[in-house]
């Protein structure tokens, strides 16, 4: 997919109705420039991604990995390339917007100011009643499906509902949390929100190599 950098006067960016959100995570990609550069670029070979997010919690200087994720997503063509939490790196290197965590909601109204794309993590209706009230654009909300130390799963069910009450054209709902199939994928497609987030559907390539 192309960005709006890349097109010619009078050209409109035509996006997917249902959005792939890809998040990095070291414990697949690596935290070495030349193994993150490796990974990062097989998946993005592997899979159609609208949406990339440098996510590392472990390593202490962002920097150097994080300007590769921007330099390769850029080749890639991809849509949107978010940093999390940091938004001030963000703005700084360039990239399109950022994802806050569920503690850092008070940072949306700073983040929008700086032209970022923003999403913020969800995990209740009244998360998401807050994200909205900040005119975030949008919000993942999780966890669907089980996983580990994530909590009681939503389930379709109730992400149909969040979905009809929430999301409107100004504030899209992203589904997160123990996605890793096509099947699941499907599920949640079902539910009309704007799509699915997720590590380890990505990088299942990776593991298998």
């Amino acid at each position: 997919m192309r960005t709006q950098s890349s097109l010619k006067k009078g050209e409109v960016v035509k996006l997917p109705l249902f959005y792939t959100y890809a998040i990095t995570d070291p414990e697949f990609y690596g935290d070495n420039p030349l193994s993150f550069e490796k990974n990062l670029r097989e998946v993005l070979k592997t899979h159609t991604i609208d949406i990339l997010c440098f996510r590392d919690k472990r390593t202490k200087d962002i920097e150097p990995l994080a300007k590769i994720c921007l330099s390769v997503g850029r080749e890639f063509s991809i849509n949107k390339i978010l940093l999390n939490q940091n938004i001030e790196l963000a703005s700084t290197l360039g990239f399109d917007g950022a994802h806050l965590t569920s503690q850092q909601y008070d940072m949306i109204e700073k983040s929008k100011n700086l032209g970022l794309y923003t999403l913020a993590s969800a995990h209740s209706s009244e998360d998401l009643e807050l994200i909205k009230s900040k005119y975030a654009n949008g919000a993942t909300y999780s966890p669907i499906f089980y996983k580990k130390n994530k909590g009681e799963p939503k389930g379709c069910e109730n992400l149909t509902k969040i979905v009809e009450k929430y999301q409107e054209d100004t504030f899209s709902i992203f589904a997160l949390g123990g996605i890793t199939s096509l099947k699941n994928v499907e599920e949640v497609k079902q539910t009309n929100c704007k799509g699915f987030a997720s590590i380890g559907y990505f990088t299942k390539s990776l593991t298998s190599l």
